[in-house]
């Protein structure tokens, strides 16, 4: 009897240094998961800040772009502006020019009456 009672005796020691090595297990094993979900928390702050700033920098292009074609037809107005202001000026230069050269002629014959 005493020698079963020291076999259990054993068996109870052999079992609690047993699950104290398994609950250094399970704390640790927690301790790795605790550390795992941080970390993972971080990861999706940072693809969510990442996914901001993309939004971000694709809002900024959109709008960049919209400005340009502002830009391009506000240009091709102005130089259709140009065109027409300029063929303007051509031809009053032009109607300038007829009208200096007629009155060139009537001061001519002006001066010839008169002498």
């Amino acid at each position: 009897m005493q020698a079963e009672l020291e076999a259990v005796q054993a068996a109870c020691e052999k079992a609690d240094s047993r699950a104290a090595v398994l609950a250094k297990q399970v704390t640790n094993v927690e301790s790795q998961l605790t550390e795992a979900q941080e970390n993972i928390q971080e990861e999706t702050r940072q693809k969510l800040a990442a996914l901001s700033r993309q939004r971000q920098a694709e809002d900024e292009v959109a709008s960049l772009k919209e400005q340009m074609e502002e830009d391009e037809e506000s240009h091709k107005q102005l130089e259709s502006k140009i065109t027409s202001l300029t063929v303007q000026v051509c031809c009053t230069a032009s109607m300038m020019t007829s009208t200096v050269a007629k009155c060139t002629l009537i001061i001519r014959r002006v001066a010839e009456v008169i002498n």
